[in-house]
């Protein structure tokens, strides 16, 4: 970050004179999923946030721009055969109706509610996505989940703190 920041820095190229007409440029790491040994609620918060932002630029960037496209019959010279990478499934098992966020807040205020329950629960919900990994070798507090850029192992412990 510190490398692009210095080659991006207008200042150093242009005179002290213009430095006030420069604009800024700002960068957004959208693929910055965290995976470490051990994955708690904050690595989940965090890629949970980077999808997000994939998600909103992708389909800010690519969908509505192809779409607009087609709605007035122009044609996408070079881009016929663009793929865009949607992650639309993967947000409506993080963050939808009953997705995974929706399923930590009812065992939050369930009476008893344990972090082992939790990851019971969203296991049963969402055994058919095909973004949850169905792994009979997880202990009851882990789940996997399949992210745009990795398969990012939990560790639901302390999810409920």
């Amino acid at each position: 970050v510190e490398k692009i920041n210095i080659a991006t820095d207008a200042t150093r190229t242009y005179s002290s004179e213009r430095s006030s007409q420069l604009g800024h440029i700002s960068l957004v790491d959208m693929f910055g999923l965290e995976n470490f040994p051990v994955n708690r609620f904050e690595q989940f918060c965090i890629n949970y946030a980077s999808e997000m932002i994939q998600h909103r630029y992708l389909t800010d960037n690519f969908k509505t721009m192809t779409d607009e496209y087609v709605t007035e019959k122009l044609r996408l010279d070079g881009m016929d055969d663009l793929q865009m990478v949607d992650n639309s499934d993967l947000m409506e098992l993080l963050g939808g109706k009953i997705g995974i966020i929706v399923a930590l807040d009812e065992e939050c205020v369930r009476q008893g509610g344990s972090d082992s329950m939790f990851v019971y629960k969203v296991k049963v919900v969402h055994e058919m996505s095909s973004r949850m990994v169905n792994d009979r070798h997880h202990s009851a507090g882990i789940f996997s989940i399949r992210h745009s850029a990795d398969t990012i192992e939990y560790t639901a412990d302390e999810f409920m703190e």
